[in-house]
């Protein structure tokens, strides 16, 4: 339960599962149920059937922690096989990517010092890392928008920009992004 004079935790279940979900719900109540506005999951399709049915008065948004994580894990996927590869040919050149995971896991405002150095000097060249880099980092301008229909306008661009990458993961979380659309536009919805 979120509201501005009560914050607390109504239900937890053990497994994640559509039974423990179901079993989530019936222990809230029909009545509670019924009443919810707002419901926010990840993109697990299970959930997403679930809150469908039995929750479909209620707005469904997606959580920014796991988009963010998807794009993460992509960035994180398209530097290890661009390490693999860089050691294979040239060990002084899979130098640059060494040890860069955090730097680029972390927020671009929030690298400082030798990383910042090191994540300019991997911006300024021509590897898929850096470029997986930029698109992570553009999506966090999607937050920004007050407007459902700017951000949608965002969105497809990011995804088109994205699926002409040629960067494999990052075209996997633009081919879930567009896959889940107006769930993800929700967000906007939900903050009025």
């Amino acid at each position: 339960q979120i509201d501005a004079q009560c914050r607390r935790l109504l239900w937890v279940g053990r497994r994640r599962s559509q039974a423990t979900l179901r079993r989530g719900l019936k222990t809230l109540g029909p009545e509670v149920v019924k009443g919810l506005r707002f419901v926010c999951s990840d993109m697990w399709k299970p959930y997403l059937q679930v809150l469908a049915t039995q929750a479909g008065q209620a707005l469904h948004v997606l959580d920014r922690f796991h988009i963010t994580s998807h794009l993460n894990q992509a960035v994180d996927q398209v530097r290890r096989a661009e390490s693999t590869c860089l050691r294979a040919r040239n060990e002084k050149a899979a130098q640059r990517l060494k040890h860069m995971r955090w730097s680029l896991l972390r927020r671009g405002s929030r690298v400082r010092g030798r990383a910042r150095q090191k994540l300019n000097a991997l911006l300024a060249t021509k590897l898929a890392t850096a470029r997986a880099w930029d698109l992570k980092e553009t999506f966090s301008y999607f937050w920004h928008y007050k407007s459902e229909i700017w951000a949608g306008a965002f969105l497809d661009y990011w995804c088109f920009r994205a699926m002409r990458s040629r960067l494999e993961p990052m075209k996997k979380v633009a081919r879930m992004l567009r896959a889940h659309e107006p769930l993800i536009l929700n967000w906007f919805r939900a903050k009025g």
